[in-house]
């Protein structure tokens, strides 16, 4: 609001002292170069509040780097977060599909608990299945680790109670 008061301001004196100028202008060849110095200095002078405005307007290229900086750190703690709890999701869903497997065949775990590694590739692999049973399976101990080793792709620990 102060900046269109001063604008304001700054345009009528300047229109004032314009007239009072193009009126003292005498007649003849420096006429023109009169006129043009006038409109000049009423260009000025209207543009002049927005400039000492914006003169005070600095970028702090620091302060915006250390911003930067910040932003990086949070984006990096978010995606490491992000990729923990995809790394959980995919343990349980294996977890769950083991189950499921497990059932196709009429096979009623305890637990399940299945072990998984991010490789650099960012490939996932399954780095160990354990398989809690009841003692009632242990007869079909080849057929269960045969299901799960065909369906999942690694080799499960039996471990019957």
């Amino acid at each position: 609001m102060e900046l269109i008061r001063n604008w304001a301001t700054v345009v009528c004196i300047t229109l004032v002292v314009t007239i009072l100028f193009s009126m003292l202008v005498p007649k003849g060849s420096m006429e023109r170069v009169l006129q043009f110095s006038i409109s000049l200095f009423f260009i000025v002078s209207f543009i002049t509040p927005f400039i000492t405005q914006f003169s005070s307007f600095r970028l702090d290229v620091s302060a915006s780097a250390q911003v930067e900086e910040s932003n990086l750190e949070s984006v990096s703690a978010l995606e490491e977060s992000f990729e923990q709890k995809l790394l959980e999701l995919t343990k349980e869903n294996l977890e769950e599909k083991g189950k499921g497997f497990l059932e196709e065949i009429g096979v009623r775990c305890q637990k399940i608990s299945v072990s998984i590694n991010k490789e650099e590739d960012d490939s996932i692999t399954i780095s160990k299945i354990t398989v809690w049973l009841d003692n009632a399976y242990q007869s079909r101990q080849a057929e269960i680790e045969e299901k799960l080793t065909e369906e999942m792709m690694a080799r499960p620990e039996l471990i019957f109670s």
